[in-house]
């Protein structure tokens, strides 16, 4: 959380690291260069928080439990990582030539989900 001297707070991690960017960005990680990327970028990023952790959390839970719901939410996951895997193979990173908030707010995720079951990922051709 960030709080300001007047009161006024950011409670929300993304938002957070978007005002410090704002404010300094000398690795143009908000890609200032390529503005039409920023809602794209958000697009990514809340899809990353909301879907692709709501996926990877039952994904987890399923396969603990062995719920038979397990390769639904598998499905979810991999689809989410093939996205990725797509812009890759057609820039840099995730956005463009040079990194991004997006790839920061990815990466982590995407290592989540492939070390829940790292020998069935063989197939899976995916260069995080």
């Amino acid at each position: 959380m960030l709080v300001f001297e007047n009161g006024d707070y950011i409670d929300e991690s993304l938002e957070v690291m978007i005002w410090a960017l704002n404010n300094n960005d000398p690795h143009d990680l908000l890609l200032s260069q390529k503005p039409h990327y920023f809602p794209e970028m958000l697009s990514l990023i809340a899809r990353n928080d909301y879907k692709y952790i709501t996926a990877l959390e039952h994904y987890k839970a399923d396969t603990r439990y062995h719920n038979p719901e397990a390769p639904v939410y598998r499905k979810l996951c991999e689809s989410f990582l093939f996205d990725l895997e797509n812009r890759l193979s057609q820039n840099k990173y995730l956005m463009a030539d040079q990194l991004s908030l997006a790839d920061y707010a990815s990466c982590l995720l995407s290592a989540s989900f492939l070390m829940l079951n790292v020998n069935g990922f063989e197939r899976l051709i995916i260069r995080i």
